[in-house]
């Protein structure tokens, strides 16, 4: 589960997820990172990672990690309200569809990780 925590004049989003799986799964099961709408297939909701930090009502891209290795981005706040009600106010459904989306990757990840195996185990050296 992702978790905002305030430190000054900043927040920072961590995911509940390792942002290698992030990586992987942006590389091979792009699909897996976004929340679709059903009825007009629109992205409502996308997460990624990359170089740059971007947070929008559309999504997160997470450009760090923390020391455990759960992907994580830093906002700075230069609204005038104390920062707590700032980021309650602005980022409490951003922080809903995050953690409805996260509650999907892992097990994405895991089918993942089980083709990768199926595929290295079928990979034989010719002596």
């Amino acid at each position: 589960m992702a978790k905002i925590k305030i430190n000054g004049k900043a927040f920072v989003i961590t995911s509940g997820v390792k942002f290698a799986t992030l990586e992987k799964l942006q590389r091979y099961a792009p699909e897996t990172l976004e929340t679709v709408d059903k009825e007009t297939k629109d992205v409502i909701f996308a997460i990624a990672t990359g170089k740059s930090a971007s947070v929008s009502p559309m999504g997160i891209v997470f450009n760090d990690k923390n020391t455990d290795g759960f992907a994580r981005v830093t906002i700075a706040v230069t609204d005038t309200r104390p920062v707590k009600e700032y980021v309650t106010s602005e980022y409490s459904l951003l922080l809903v569809k995050l953690n409805t989306l996260e509650e999907n990757i892992n097990a994405a990840y895991e089918q993942l990780e089980a083709k990768f195996t199926a595929v290295a185990a079928s990979i034989v050296e010719e002596e």
